[in-house]
């Protein structure tokens, strides 16, 4: 009997051995090179989390100044040199405040007419092409070759270091950037309308930073009044210079010119036309006005608010003038 047991107990344990799966090794090693993979990708978000790390500070003027003042000591600074650094960074900045707030008309003036500048150097630059070709006033034609419209220009050419050749597109690049014909005063007339957007925008900024009793209305309503002066100024170009620009003949450097001539003309106009009635501060006083209305609209909707969350049933009543019933029933 204890022989008889011993097999019986041996061949369960054989069989229980066959019958236990083997570990897959391949899928083993993919597990854990996945495992890793995801415990090294975890590790970078860390790190990347760390360094872009930022911590949110929130300090009165004084508390500021005492921050500034402890780096600099920090930096190797003495305390009374850190406190002279102070008082001459401040000196600095009311000086050039200061000399900002007596010279801004006269900057805001010399920028109105930064447009015709561009448009004058571009009268220049063609200008010296056509004297290098024989004649500074050399003329242009404007013919029909294959029913496209084509410039024609005089002089020699060769001698020219723009406009080198003696037929142009009228659409042609060269010809467009040099201002020459209708699409080259186009082109000007655009080009001077967005330098003079970026100047207003540049202009603006600066007053408002130099500037404490600027705010936004004052920068949005300057920007704003720019922008209709230049476009007014844009359109009437355009509409003197193609009145007397497209002809059969005409000077090859007429139409920038005329560009640069009507656009200095037009914005002397401007200028004289916003000194008496002040565009810009118009629209700063109305955008100030409207920031007020629409304040004093958010305290009554939240007044309502708070009513209405008090006592919903009287504030429905008030609305809706709801007219309080009262029932008697007849005794004293």
């Amino acid at each position: 009997m204890p022989h008889v047991f011993l097999v019986i107990i041996g061949t369960i344990v054989n069989q229980g051995r066959h019958n236990m799966r083997v570990p897959n090794s391949q899928l083993h090693a993919s597990h854990q090179a996945e495992k890793i993979k995801r415990i090294q990708r975890q590790n970078e978000i860390a790190h990347v989390l760390e360094q872009h790390n930022t911590t949110l500070l929130v300090m009165n003027a004084a508390e500021f100044v005492e921050l500034a003042l402890n780096i600099k000591q920090q930096n190797g600074m003495t305390e009374l040199q850190s406190r002279q650094w102070l008082v001459t960074l401040l000196n600095l900045t009311d000086a050039s405040q200061n000399a900002w707030q007596m010279h801004d008309t006269k900057v805001k003036f010399i920028s109105a007419f930064t447009s015709a500048g561009v448009d004058a150097a571009a009268l220049t630059i063609i200008a010296r092409d056509l004297k290098r070709g024989g004649n500074v006033f050399s003329k242009f034609q404007i013919q029909q070759f294959q029913g496209q419209q084509h410039i024609v220009l005089e002089g020699y050419a060769g001698l020219r270091k723009h406009l080198t050749g003696t037929r142009y597109l009228a659409a042609n690049p060269k010809i467009v950037s040099m201002g020459v014909g209708k699409l080259g005063a186009l082109n000007a007339i655009k080009t001077g309308f967005v330098v003079s957007i970026i100047v207003s925008v540049t202009f603006h900024g600066l007053d408002q930073l130099m500037n404490d009793q600027r705010t936004w209305h004052h920068f949005v309503g300057g920007v704003a009044a720019d922008i209709v002066y230049s476009a007014a100024v844009s359109v009437a170009s355009w509409v003197i210079v193609t009145s007397f620009v497209g002809g059969a003949t005409m000077l090859a450097a007429g139409p920038i010119f005329a560009v640069v001539v009507v656009g200095v003309a037009l914005t002397f106009l401007a200028y004289y036309v916003d000194s008496k009635i002040q565009l810009s501060q118009r629209i700063a006083a109305l955008l100030t006005e409207l920031e007020a209305d629409l304040a004093k609209h958010s305290g009554d909707a939240r007044a309502l608010k708070r009513e209405y969350l008090r006592d919903k049933v009287e504030f429905i009543k008030k609305v809706f003038a709801i007219p309080e019933v009262r029932f008697f029933n007849g005794q004293q």
